[in-house]
């Protein structure tokens, strides 16, 4: 299973790809505090979003697995 960012490194990225969007818009000065808390909050709520859509995948899996081994076993045990 290959190893997901976590939310830090989620909310840095897209405070990256935000600041790169302003540049490139020629907006050279300074976010304001509202913008860069508006940003930073954006950027929690989507790192939140996929690390409970991976938790949640991750349920499932855990589920499917607990009822393959329940199968496997009542079958042994009926021989």
């Amino acid at each position: 299973m290959s190893q997901q960012p976590g939310w830090t490194d989620l909310a840095q990225k897209f405070m990256g790809q935000q600041q790169q969007q302003a540049q490139q818009q020629g907006a050279q000065q300074q976010p304001d505090g509202l913008q860069r808390l508006m940003a930073e909050n954006e950027a929690k709520r989507q790192a939140q979003a996929m690390a409970l859509a991976q938790f949640n995948q991750l349920q499932e899996q855990a589920a499917a697995q607990r009822d393959q081994y329940r199968q496997r076993m009542a079958a042994q045990l009926r021989g």
